[in-house]
């Protein structure tokens, strides 16, 4: 049945050993995948689940498709889901990950591929605009998503396309295109270029997002960062809990539209067994986090380099060691901080 659904050769796997229910079968007109205990899990794929039938099934989601998780703990190890609309409705199942797992939204263009749609800078970015001026707009038209590059001496950070340093880099959307140029709106950021970045030698490449992922009552367990999103647009979480896992439990990287509703994140562990930071949002725009509830962290809510537009309502934040919610970007990096209707600074004090 898994092979006539996603049009694969169907893995051996063991049978299940709880309830005996089939392991995906057909919900109305939906497709519905469904995992049952965690020897169906261990038998699938060639010994990494990541390369078994599990992946394949949330890369091949579409929408109107569900991930469905029911009455088990599963194990995944580095698990990416890159698609678009897919749906991961846990029913309350609580997912324990190996080491280095965990969920991994993100976009196409983490894979390392060089981008299809790609073009210059023309000049200057005109930020009073939100226009770039570049050398060719073929291939781009209103609605793409971008990737804007900047070289950047100093910059030392991860980049999506690029290893190493050298490189600053944020998303748009394009909401128009001009004989000369793309005028963009919903940027990563206040402004286009990085902190002394060379905008007039930017890159700029056509992206393939992860759009509109819902993520509905799961508790994950373990893991390296279970909830990571990179690269996402218009993403919804409810009522998910983490807890026990690595440095970080939720992050939020080069994202556009993200809400949060009723996060709850217990006891972060860093590698040294020490707090973690429980949610991080960095270079992301209009982030809502609606009634958090975290306990036992060091940072509760960390907003990191190129945070803006967060909206935090409502949250209860315990045991935090250094700081409920921080934000330490400096202004320049960071801003448009609103929490239960009043504005915070954008520097590093801590917030009540």
């Amino acid at each position: 049945m898994i092979g006539k659904l996603y049009g694969m050769a169907t893995p051996a796997r063991r049978e299940p050993t709880n309830s005996g229910r089939p392991a995906n079968r057909f919900d109305g007109d939906r497709r519905t995948f469904e995992m049952d205990a965690l020897a169906e899990v261990a038998g699938i794929g060639d010994g990494d689940p990541c390369d078994g039938v599990f992946r394949s099934v949330l890369e091949r989601a579409e929408t109107g498709d569900r991930v469905l998780f029911r009455d088990g703990i599963f194990r995944f190890e580095e698990l990416h889901a890159i698609g678009t609309a897919l749906t991961i409705d846990g029913g309350g199942a609580t997912i324990e990950f190996a080491d280095a797992g965990g969920f991994h939204f993100r976009g196409s263009h983490y894979n390392g591929a060089s981008p299809a749609t790609s073009t210059r800078a023309a000049g200057p970015i005109r930020e009073d605009e939100r226009r770039i001026d570049v050398v060719s707009t073929a291939g781009f038209t209103a609605g793409d998503h971008l990737l804007i590059e900047t070289p950047y001496e100093g910059w030392s950070g991860r980049h999506p396309l690029r290893a190493g340093s050298g490189y600053g880099c944020q998303i748009a959307r394009v909401a128009s295109v001009t004989d000369s140029g793309l005028v963009v709106e919903r940027a990563t950021r206040t402004g286009f270029g990085d902190e002394g970045g060379d905008e007039s030698r930017a890159e700029i490449h056509r992206l393939d997002p992860l759009v509109g992922p819902v993520f509905r009552e799961v508790t994950t367990v373990g893991g390296d960062v279970p909830l990571r999103m990179e690269s996402c647009v218009d993403s919804l979480f409810e009522r998910c809990e983490v807890s026990g896992y690595g440095e970080y439990g939720h992050r939020i990287d080069y994202c556009l539209g993200t809400v949060l509703d009723e996060p709850h994140i217990t006891d972060p562990r860093d590698s040294t067994d020490d707090r973690g930071v429980a949610l991080q949002v960095s270079h992301s725009t209009d982030t809502r986090i609606d009634a958090p509830r975290i306990d036992g962290a060091r940072h509760g809510i960390d907003l990191a380099g190129g945070a803006f537009g967060v909206e935090i309502a409502d949250p209860v934040i315990a045991r935090a060691s250094s700081r409920a919610i921080s934000a330490c970007g400096g202004a320049a990096c960071v801003g448009d901080i609103v929490v239960d209707g009043v504005e915070i600074g954008s520097d590093d004090r801590p917030t009540p």
